[in-house]
């Protein structure tokens, strides 16, 4: 006689001669992809999303990590930070909290220090004096960086400054002078710049051994 009827989901005989029922899976609710200014990650915020229901509204926490998954009315949000014209968000998962900025000085003001003078994310103006550029041209000015993501968490991250040098042009009595210049007094002292270098080196080879060892063991 003929089988009848209806039920949810296809049978299929398994190996000892009975059947099991496969259950439809679940569909995966896709995250919608959500853009934010990075200076509204200063504060918790919120942010009007178009979605397939309408405009919805999402409050988007202080300093959200990249990637962060909100859930809001049974739908799912992807935060990510849009490019900034001043500064970078740190891309490690360690520093999202911190800042990177470029700032272009001339070889004056880096052998002779000068004051620097900007605006951090928040709109505070920082002023501070540089004595002398590091031989890693990065300076770190503390907690100007974006909030610290986390319930509770009162700090921000670091703000990183990158120091990109001018080289001026010379005219050749400008060279000649400063040829002398040099000649008289013996040269410039680039003992500690190539000691710095060395220790990056170094630091690099032995990255380098850790990752090929981790290579021939996989």
């Amino acid at each position: 006689s003929g089988g009848g009827g209806g039920g949810g989901g296809r049978q299929q005989q398994n190996m000892y001669g009975g059947h099991h029922q496969h259950q439809p899976r679940e569909k995966k609710v896709k995250a919608k992809k959500v853009y934010v200014d990075l200076e509204n990650l200063m504060d918790d915020s919120f942010q009007t999303v178009k979605t397939k229901r309408g405009n919805m509204e999402i409050e988007i926490p202080k300093g959200c990590p990249d990637g962060q998954i909100i859930e809001e009315r049974g739908m799912k949000f992807e935060i990510h930070t849009r490019a900034n014209d001043n500064f970078k968000r740190g891309e490690k998962k360690s520093d999202k909290a911190h800042l990177y900025k470029t700032v272009s000085i001339t070889l004056e003001q880096a052998l002779l220090g000068f004051d620097l003078e900007l605006m951090a994310i928040d709109n505070e103006l920082i002023e501070q004096h540089i004595e002398s550029i590091p031989h890693s041209k990065e300076y770190q000015i503390k907690n100007k960086g974006l909030p610290r993501f986390g319930a509770g968490t009162t700090t921000r991250g670091h703000l990183y400054i990158t120091f990109e040098i001018e080289i001026p042009t010379l005219n050749e009595e400008d060279r000649e002078s400063l040829k002398s210049h040099l000649e008289e007094s013996g040269g410039w002292d680039y003992g500690e710049a190539r000691k710095y270098r060395e220790k990056q080196l170094e630091r690099e080879r032995r990255r380098n051994k850790r990752r090929n060892k981790d290579k021939k063991e996989l």
